[in-house]
């Protein structure tokens, strides 16, 4: 692994169990690479956390702080966003008497991390029964939703089980 993978591995050790941060990389690590891995593992406001405290901030240079701080911003707005869909959601499925189950980003978020603006998720995993999939599709029509792609809804439920929904307006 480069010093950056290493580095970003320790990170997430301190996050999880507080085990330190072995040696003195700060100096000669290639902060961007940090940034951009940090980025394509949905990691941003885990490392912005760690790397905020007190005995960090000082090692780190002001304009990678910047960026993970903002980083993490457009990362909480985004969940502040998927979690006002969620409740849109939960309460339409309850009006119409469906059961689901959350379960993935906000549902790991609730349950296994410190706060919930932490965990980075893109979109909501919900489950449901097959016999309720065509009231489940109509209920998500009823406020905004529709099929990605219905060209291919019977090939992804047939073979995966799986349907992804989108707001045709990109909200959701």
């Amino acid at each position: 692994l480069s010093l950056e993978h290493t580095f970003l591995v320790q990170v997430l050790r301190f996050f999880l169990d507080g085990r330190p941060l072995q040696g003195e990389p700060w100096g000669t690590l290639r902060w961007e690479e940090i940034l951009s891995l940090a980025r394509h593992q949905n990691l941003v406001p885990i490392v912005n956390h760690v790397l905020a405290r007190k005995e960090f901030a000082d090692r780190v240079p002001p304009e990678v702080r910047e960026a993970f701080r903002a980083g993490f911003f457009e990362e909480a707005a985004r969940s502040l966003r998927q979690e006002r869909d969620l409740r849109e959601i939960v309460g339409a499925f309850q009006a119409a008497d469906l059961s689901f189950i959350l379960f993935k980003g906000p549902s790991m978020a609730f349950e296994f991390y410190p706060r919930v603006e932490l965990r980075t998720y893109r979109d909501l995993d919900l489950l449901i029964r097959e016999k309720d999939y065509d009231l489940a599709k109509a209920t998500l029509a009823r406020i905004g939703y529709r099929v990605h792609k219905p060209e291919r809804e019977e090939i992804r439920r047939s073979s995966f089980n799986s349907v992804t929904f989108i707001k045709p307006d990109g909200e959701g």
